[in-house]
């Protein structure tokens, strides 16, 4: 299990450190129509909460959230988007750490938040350990809230055959990210895996450079059970509610928030 992590970081964080990706990521400030519902929801105080903000990115939740809350901390594992980040937001706390191996004492904070599917970035056995370590640092009754790639969307089983970009605009427009993509596809198609509960796919996103991990919504509800959460609320992409049992097959993420 270590080589498929070090061999899924490897390339994640790769992908991630690259100058475009730094760049597009700094440039992003705003929370998503779906991110903006979601919180909307959960009715939090949030000028009483210490917020956990992981997988921060250039810091587009920062700028979000770190003004409304009493205590925020950021956090990504790239050490270029941390640095990024703090560069943006210079009376912000904002570290380099792995969510796998947190280095907060237990019962920390309120609300701990992985958005924009940070945690489908790593293998199966240190995703569990995340949800471990963010139940280890929430206070009690405090809520974990992140999105996660679906299982269940309904072009999933299309995704391996997007796998070959094929002649046309992309080629003819910008011939040396088709050739990277197929590169990127070549290497890293070898270490996908799929499972009835979860995947882990080398799709389209950053010109086919990432490993990442889709998962049924009922595995990911167990999952979180399993870690010690409860009272686990399911929303769509754009933040409506829906069953954990449906395959939501609309959303190509879906939002979890639970109670540790």
């Amino acid at each position: 299990m270590g080589g498929e992590s070090e061999r899924i970081d490897a390339a994640n964080v790769s992908a991630y450190a690259s100058d475009a990706s730094v760049s597009h990521y700094a440039a992003q400030s705003s929370l998503q129509v779906g991110e903006r519902a979601v919180l909307d929801a959960l009715g939090l105080d949030l000028a009483g909460t210490d917020l956990l903000d992981l997988g921060i990115g250039g810091g587009r939740t920062t700028a979000a959230l770190a003004p409304l809350v009493a205590g925020y901390v950021g956090l990504d594992y790239v050490p270029e988007l941390a640095e990024r980040a703090r560069a943006r937001f210079p009376g912000v706390r904002v570290e380099t750490g792995d969510a796998r191996a947190l280095e907060h004492e237990d019962a920390t904070f309120d609300l701990v938040l992985f958005s924009f599917n940070g945690i489908d970035g790593v293998a199966h056995e240190d995703r569990l350990q995340i949800l471990s370590e963010v139940r280890r640092v929430l206070r009690p009754g405090g809520r974990f809230w992140f999105s996660a790639h679906n299982r269940g969307w309904s072009r999933f089983h299309r995704l391996p055959w997007q796998g070959r970009p094929r002649p046309g605009r992309v080629m003819l427009r910008k011939s040396y990210e088709a050739w990277r993509a197929r590169a990127n596809r070549r290497r890293l198609r070898p270490l996908e895996v799929h499972t009835d509960e979860y995947a882990i796919v080398n799709d389209e996103a950053h010109d086919y450079g990432l490993l990442l991990y889709y998962v049924a919504p009922e595995a990911q509800v167990r999952q979180l059970e399993a870690a010690g959460f409860g009272d686990v609320r399911v929303y769509d992409q754009w933040g409506s509610p829906v069953d954990a049992g449906s395959t939501s097959p609309e959303s190509i993420w879906l939002h979890y928030v639970a109670r540790s």
